[in-house]
């Protein structure tokens, strides 16, 4: 019971920073695109500072008048001049961010896991243990694309795939179809996943790791998505 509470806890944390760290990808991808970013629980927003300035000179002129057809031209004029000033912004790079920082850290979690495997066969240590929730960032792309199947078939959604999701909007980016990137990423995380639990996790800890992803996952996700994380960044 101890060690699976361990677990637990383990993936709490980790579902967590995760969530936070794959958010954190989309905020330096737009730092690096010269563009104003601000960092929330569950997503990142990106603005060019034109974009900022013309989104609170609309807000302070709807404020103000009320409705659009009680705004004086001029100042609609205005509004129009600075939508024309707000620079094209490389928005497959934002939306990759993402996903790339998360599929990075599995990537090379996965590969110093199986580098330390095979020079240290013997032995299995604290570091092996970090380097398995490292590789296990990839079960992001098969939970995301489970959730939303889950949401078309119990909701009735707008896709298989998640409109919102970043995996859709990168394949939209690439006019492909909807599917390709979140389906393809699914099956490689998929099996990291499983090759990591059934090949890696020794066998006498591995219900035990099981059992405790699945109560950690559940709650981590809870706790941050409906608990803290609004609270600590709203």
């Amino acid at each position: 019971m101890k060690s699976t509470l361990l677990f637990a806890s383990c993936f709490i944390a980790f579902t967590i920073i995760g969530t936070l760290t794959h958010e954190l990808g989309h905020y330096f991808a737009g730092k690096s695109l010269g563009l104003s970013c601000t960092l929330h629980y569950q997503y990142c927003r990106c603005l060019s500072y034109e974009k900022e300035e013309r989104l609170a000179y609309g807000k302070a002129l709807f404020k103000q008048y009320g409705t659009r057809d009680s705004i004086p031209q001029e100042l609609l004029d205005h509004y129009q001049y600075l939508t024309d000033q707000e620079p094209d912004v490389n928005r497959l790079w934002l939306i990759i961010g993402g996903p790339l920082q998360t599929i990075t850290t599995g990537l090379i979690g996965f590969g110093l896991l199986l580098r330390r495997r095979k020079f240290h066969i013997h032995k299995f240590e604290r570091t092996d243990w970090l380097l398995i929730f490292l590789s296990l960032f990839w079960l992001r792309q098969p939970f995301n694309l489970l959730m939303a199947i889950t949401s078309k078939v119990l909701l009735g959604n707008e896709s298989f795939f998640g409109a919102g999701n970043d995996e859709v909007k990168i394949a939209r980016e690439l006019n492909i179809w909807d599917g390709a990137v979140s389906i393809s990423t699914a099956i490689i995380g998929l099996a990291i996943s499983l090759f990591v639990i059934f090949k890696i996790v020794p066998q006498p800890s591995r219900s035990k790791f099981i059992l405790g992803g699945l109560i950690g996952g559940i709650v981590g996700f809870i706790l941050w998505m409906y608990i803290l994380g609004p609270l600590i960044l709203p």
